[in-house]
């Protein structure tokens, strides 16, 4: 359904079906930056031809990331969108024979407005966050003819009246960056939103979950106008670990946003979706069982999101023995879910860990050439420690021998 009624837009303007399919940047459906508009993209070449393909039942290189998840045993991005958006099916039977759409009927939209970040997390890189730019150009995944805040278009005002119009009709809207909340875009369309009325939009986001404040604002006091709120938080770790991991993150401002989300705004649903990489799949657990035992969550409110590049963060890296040893651990702690659960949901929560075990034990490859301007795991390291002062091995200590 994706197609049919919502857009994906990369912080530098690039579009795509949905953010899953955001693997190759060089396959896109057009792009803000080369002077298209969101209406022009709706029906561009690329466009037509993915609902042809889609219609006929044939695989499109876009998709490939969502046929990855749904190998795995994950749920993929194409079978959200089928099941939030089946009572809207009629828009797939008016398709045109060339794929094309009459209509230019938006009813979902996750637009990345820029890069702008307050954090610089591991496992990012400057697409994503502004802040990661210096340390980008001494790796050399950036260069010094680059701008450190990137942006779709010139100007802010040409896309915001491009998006405005569909304001009236969206029913979903992804919020995610970037951080979000530190984007004045985000406010701009929340208080459209209220100013017109349309207050049952459902409004999901991924956030660093950091800090609630923006400027003279609190988002806590708009998320209060809107029936459906769901946030999607990127924590990976707590303590130490969950702050080397997101540098500039505040493990305290963390716990006591999570009880002041609980106090004040209970109708927002919150989910823990913690990255898992090399530096967090052994602790992952432990993480997950701290937070049910300080009644920060309740037993299925945990996504675990797969990282696959950078490729020497993935698991599907570690040596045998510690695999075994993460296996064990997992294994431990499934039966204990089913003890301590409900069917249900040690079903869900056992689900979603063992998907982390399925990337795990998938075939190791070959570090393309050239990935990341040649650095492993121990080199990538390394930089970083040094530009921030830090000591991967120090946080980390049962990853000493073993990347």
């Amino acid at each position: 359904m994706a197609p049919w009624v919502h857009q994906y837009m990369f912080p530098d303007g690039k579009m795509f079906p949905c953010c899953q399919s955001a693997e190759d940047l060089s396959v896109n459906l057009g792009s803000l930056s080369s002077g298209q508009t969101l209406r022009d993209i709706w029906n561009s070449e690329a466009s037509k031809e993915l609902r042809r393909n889609m219609l006929a039942g044939k695989h499109s290189k876009i998709c490939e990331g969502c046929y990855k998840y749904q190998s795995l045993g994950k749920k993929s991005s194409r079978q959200e969108f089928n099941e939030k958006f089946a009572q809207n099916f009629d828009v797939v039977l008016d398709t045109n024979e060339d794929g094309s759409l009459d209509n230019f009927d938006l009813k979902s939209f996750d637009y990345r407005f820029s890069n702008i970040c307050n954090l610089k997390c591991r496992s990012c890189s400057h697409h994503f966050s502004n802040k990661w730019f210096e340390e980008s150009k001494i790796i050399g995944t950036a260069s010094g003819s680059e701008k450190s805040i990137i942006y779709p278009v010139d100007h802010v005002d040409t896309l915001w009246e491009q998006i405005k119009p569909t304001l009236n009709g969206i029913e979903a809207i992804h919020f995610a960056g970037g951080e979000p909340l530190k984007m004045e875009e985000h406010y701009r369309i929340l208080e459209r939103l209220i100013e017109i009325g349309n207050t049952k939009v459902l409004l999901t986001y991924n956030t660093n979950f950091s800090d609630f404040k923006y400027k003279d604002k609190d988002v806590l006091e708009l998320w209060r106008h809107f029936k459906h709120v769901s946030l999607l938080a990127s924590l990976d770790a707590s303590g130490k670990r969950g702050e080397l991991m997101r540098k500039g993150l505040q493990w305290e401002n963390v716990v006591e946003n999570r009880k002041r989300l609980l106090k004040e705004t209970p109708h927002v649903l919150f989910k823990l979706t913690p990255t898992v990489s090399i530096m967090n799949v052994l602790h992952l657990p432990d993480f997950y069982e701290e937070w049910l035992e300080l009644k920060l969550i309740q037993a299925k409110e945990i996504i675990a999101y797969l990282l696959f590049e950078p490729y020497f963060y993935n698991i599907v890296n570690l040596p045998a023995d510690y695999k075994r040893k993460i296996e064990d651990r997992y294994q431990a702690f499934f039966e204990k879910n089913k003890q301590r659960f409900s069917k249900s949901d040690s079903d869900y929560v056992n689900g979603q860990f063992a998907v982390v075990l399925n990337q795990m034990h998938q075939e190791v490859k070959e570090m393309p050439k050239g990935y990341y301007n040649g650095h492993d795991f121990k080199s990538y390291n390394a930089i970083l420690d040094g530009t921030r002062n830090e000591s991967f091995y120090e946080v980390f200590p049962e990853l000493v021998g073993v990347v």
